[in-house]
């Protein structure tokens, strides 16, 4: 760059050593006439290179250069730009890198690769010392030290003399080659200046570290900030606007679960066991009512449904979703008092003979006589904080869990209060259009998706494509694998009864049971899936949201007061949302040649409160034999340590990609199951 490298001095250092100094040892590589001064008293230069801090080894068979060619050397490096300087150095930390496995070979683990290991991550650590980043803070101006006199005007007395700084050592406080000046010494404001870099502590290699600790919400007692409303307007809001609000709620309920349930990975291990992390019983309710296990692919069990990164997600947002429709859009007028809500529950049982609409409309009108011009009930924020912390406390145990492991990727996870609040904003949102639609005369429904629904494109929505082939997949694999064996079954079988048939002995009662097996086998024969299976809801994550409204399109345009209720002819259909799910390719039930219904292929499909009641007393099991497991996981490190994890991979692949800890834990509980049985 012209103009900027005249600023800095020569890249090489020139140390001078005084006469009869004692001898300096230097750890880079250097001959040994530049290690020493000379003994006749003369002043002699020792050069070093800019990468010779980096250079641990010495190498006897090296030449020493002659001046002509350092001088040389000197005025590449100088007319070098900054980038290609700090471009040179990170490739120099590149290759210096060292592979654990020689090419060609099969990657065995042995002790020897932790240092490795340690070797290549500081290397790879100061090439990032490299960046533009670090460049730009070693680079921050210096305010100069002024001081003023008794008139007051500033005096340079105290102001140190501006020097050039980079991220390069060599480069700060160098002499030009052939002065004769003494080097200046740094004083003690000099670190003020100089950008210190601390080195990292170093850590054990594949240390699970707790990312976040438990969090008592008692103690912690949060107090979330409100949202405040405008008031409602005198008329009905249109379709569009009801439309944009649910679709807003949906975008901001999947935000929040992928923000704080959709950052940790558990599919790299199987003895991951969630649903034994003391899941609330509220919690299980719930999610019994939205999800249920794909018994085609995974494990088949309810623990892929938190295994997974997406199902977690999706599982969590609509048990979210089904209780706000409980707790807040099916109530009567949400934060409204005791009498409030009395008063039109009365209103509701005395007129439930009469037709919906009018209704409907009584209540509109009564609701927005208790509100009168507020934009929300007299107990809405305190019903929206009690309902947030119940939610809060439904959700802990699996937050805990979650919070308890690291992250995918290193994303950094949001702490528990920053959970909170936005739980509470999101539950302020949904009451607040709950009070919107309790305003209007027309009606509105919330039709939950349940487990096991068949797919209707008109009303649902697919949120994983990928899940449900993948289901589907598995199903057609196993069909194909079943009635490949079948083919070879009928083929054995006729091979005999032709045999029998050479012998003459068909006749006979030897001869007569092939022919009888035979009849039954081809009654067996597997079913095609696309006649027993169909593609069903695995979780109901949103619900079928339609509005209903009297009369016609010209009611609209002469505005909501041109007729009465009762004087409207019709009513009109809109639906503002479809239903979001996830879907399988599920076993719909097929009958057997006498009209039977056959068993499900997969097998029975068992149920989550029994599921988790086996994995809670499986994990208080483990807890008191604490000792046995922690002596087991002990021997299971010792075994991997000393050569054995090539071995225990080739026998468990599933422990491909583990690291030691989550090795360690599978190991013990393999060895566990082992020693006291099923």
């Amino acid at each position: 760059m012209p103009g900027f490298d005249q600023q800095y001095s020569s890249p090489v250092k020139h140390h001078k050593v005084r006469p009869n100094s004692p001898k300096k040892k230097v750890s880079f590589n250097q001959s040994e006439k530049e290690d020493t001064a000379a003994s006749n008293g003369s002043i002699e230069m020792m050069w070093t290179t800019p990468n010779a801090r980096n250079s641990t080894s010495f190498d006897p068979k090296r030449t020493v250069s002659t001046p002509e060619q350092r001088l040389e050397t000197f005025k590449k490096e100088h007319n070098k730009t900054l980038s290609e300087r700090r471009i040179s150095s990170v490739q120099r930390e590149l290759n210096s890198l060292k592979p654990l496995t020689p090419e060609g070979k099969k990657p065995v683990w042995v002790p020897e690769n932790t240092e490795v290991l340690s070797q290549n991550l500081e290397s790879l650590l100061r090439a990032a010392r490299y960046t533009p980043e670090t460049r730009r803070s070693a680079m921050a101006p210096i305010t100069p030290n002024t001081a003023q006199t008794s008139t007051g005007s500033p005096t340079k007395k105290g102001k140190k003399r501006p020097r050039p700084n980079d991220d390069f050592d060599e480069y700060k406080e160098n002499k030009t080659p052939g002065s004769n000046k003494r080097p200046a010494t740094r004083s003690t404001t000099a670190s003020v200046r100089k950008s210190v870099v601390k080195s990292l502590l170093k850590l054990p290699l594949n240390h699970v570290v707790q990312v976040k600790p438990k969090v008592d919400l008692a103690s912690l007692a949060p107090q979330p900030l409100r949202i405040s409303y405008k008031p409602h307007p005198l008329e009905d809001h249109s379709d569009a606007w009801y439309t944009d609000m649910f679709r807003r709620l949906f975008r901001q309920t999947e935000q929040f679960v992928t923000r704080y349930f959709g950052v940790h990975n558990l599919d790299a291990g199987k003895f991951f066991e969630p649903w034994g992390a003391e899941m609330t019983d509220e919690f299980v309710t719930w999610a019994e009512q939205v999800a249920e296990p794909d018994l085609n692919r995974g494990t088949g069990t309810w623990d892929d449904l938190l295994r997974e990164t997406r199902q977690r997600k999706w599982l969590v947002m609509g048990v979210l979703m089904r209780i706000l429709t409980v707790k807040i859009f099916e109530v009567d007028l949400f934060g409204a008092s005791k009498e409030q809500a009395e008063l039109l529950h009365g209103i509701s049982r005395a007129l439930v003979g009469r037709e919906g609409f009018g209704r409907q409309a009584l209540r509109a009108e009564t609701a927005r006589t208790i509100m009168g011009r507020n934009a929300v009930t007299e107990n809405f924020y305190p019903s929206v904080a009690k309902l947030t912390a119940q939610i809060s406390l439904l959700l802990k145990p699996l937050t805990d869990y979650l919070y308890g492991m690291q992250p995918r990727l290193g994303v950094p996870l949001p702490t528990i209060e920053d959970q909170y609040q936005e739980l509470h904003n999101l539950v302020s949102t949904a009451a607040y259009l709950s009070l919107c639609t309790k305003l209007s005369a027309t009606i509105f429904t919330f039709n939950d998706i349940s487990p096991g629904t068949h797919w209707d494109d008109k009303d649902h929505y697919n949120l994983e494509a990928d899940l449900y082939f993948q289901s589907r997949k598995a199903v057609f694999e196993n069909y194909e694998h079943q009635r490949k064996a079948w083919n070879e079954r009928l083929k054995k079988m006729n091979a005999e009864i032709d045999a029998l048939k050479n012998a003459g002995k068909e006749d006979t009662r030897a001869g007569d049971k092939p022919p009888q097996a035979l009849a039954a086998h081809q009654t067996a024969i597997p079913s095609d899936p696309g006649r027993d299976y169909r593609a069903m809801c695995k979780i109901g994550v949103w619900p079928v949201i339609t509005r209903y409204k009297p009369g016609g399109d010209e009611d609209d345009e002469k505005g909501e007061c041109s007729r009465f209720v009762r004087e409207k002819d019709g009513f009109r259909i809109l639906q503002l949302a479809k239903g979001a799910v996830v879907l399988y390719y599920g076993w719909n039930g097929g009958k057997d040649a006498h009209g039977s219904w056959l068993p499900n292929p997969a097998g029975e499909r068992v149920g989550l409160r029994a599921w988790v009641r086996g994995k809670t007393e499986e994990r208080k099991g483990l807890r008191d034999k604490g000792k046995v497991v922690a002596g087991l996981g002990a021997a299971a490190v010792g075994v991997m340590v000393l050569g054995g994890y090539g071995m225990l991979t080739e026998r468990f692949p599933v422990m491909e990609g583990m690291n030691y800890v989550e090795a360690a834990r599978f190991v013990a509980c393999q060895v566990f199951r082992i020693y006291h049985g099923p």
